[in-house]
């Protein structure tokens, strides 16, 4: 009688498990990546689009297998395009992950290689100058203290694909790229940025052709917080950079100057070959 026990006992476990693993394993919500490129070049606007058999309802988007990532939740219907672009060099891998309306989820990955293209790299940024150098700006300081000088920052605004992975028809917009690290007391007005990976795509016909340049100083606010207050006024923001008279020359320093505001300042610069 032990002996059958032991025997209906374990022919119980072993169906339960089996059935569990059918259960686990009969996921027939798959999903197919369609990228329209493997290989993009900075600031290009491409796309994957994802299909399968099944309704869609929720969908994940990550470029860090998901230690970060988008999710949202819509019906999606059985296709969808999702939009990316990068900025950066290198082999990026594309994680999406969706769920069907009877919460199976189906995943994949597509990589794809950034190669720079037509792009410009900005190497480094130097202030010539502005309206208000080797003077107290800082009043708080006495006249023969360093400490009187300005601690600049700059900004960067780039023309970037503002609609995120879901939108499909939201175009292109300014939107903040890159802040220097603060020069103290103005340093040698000069940043080293050749290792930030600055890259503009400067291809024909496309939107990448301008920069938007912003001067701050840097102060602290009385909890030593950092506080970005314009240098002298609003209009040392939104200063367009454009290097469309420069396509033919090609030249690896570039200067800008702004008269009205007593502003001049330098691009080193790298020209794709």
């Amino acid at each position: 009688m032990k002996k059958l026990i032991l025997f209906l006992t374990a022919l119980f476990l072993i169906t339960g498990c089996s059935s569990d693993d059918s259960n686990n394993g009969n996921n027939s919500f798959v999903i197919e990546l369609e990228p329209s490129t493997t290989e993009s070049e900075i600031d290009k606007h491409f796309t994957i689009e994802i299909n399968s058999e099944d309704e869609i309802k929720e969908m994940w988007v990550s470029l860090d297998n998901f230690a970060t990532g988008g999710f949202t939740n819509r019906n999606f219907g059985k296709s969808y395009t999702l939009n990316f672009y990068f900025d950066t060099l290198g082999e990026k891998t594309i994680s999406i992950k969706a769920k069907n309306q009877s919460n199976q989820i189906s995943e994949k990955q597509v990589t794809v290689n950034v190669i720079r293209g037509n792009s410009i790299k900005i190497n480094g940024v130097q202030i010539v100058s502005f309206d208000g150098i080797d003077t107290a700006l800082d009043p708080e300081y006495s006249d023969t203290d360093p400490n009187r000088l300005a601690d600049l920052v700059f900004t960067l605004q780039k023309i970037r694909y503002v609609g995120g992975f879901y939108e499909n028809d939201s175009g292109y917009d300014w939107r903040f790229w890159y802040k220097s690290i603060v020069l103290e007391n103005q340093g040698n007005l000069t940043w080293d940025c050749s290792n930030d990976n600055l890259y503009i795509n400067l291809q024909d016909n496309n939107p990448f052709l301008k920069l938007r340049f912003a001067l701050f100083e840097q102060d602290f606010d009385s909890d030593n917080n950092e506080n970005l207050n314009f240098l002298i006024d609003t209009l040392y923001s939104d200063l367009d950079i454009n290097f469309a008279d420069y396509y033919e020359s090609k030249p690896s320093v570039i200067a800008y100057s702004f008269p009205e505001y007593s502003l001049e300042f330098k691009l080193f610069v790298d020209w794709a070959d």
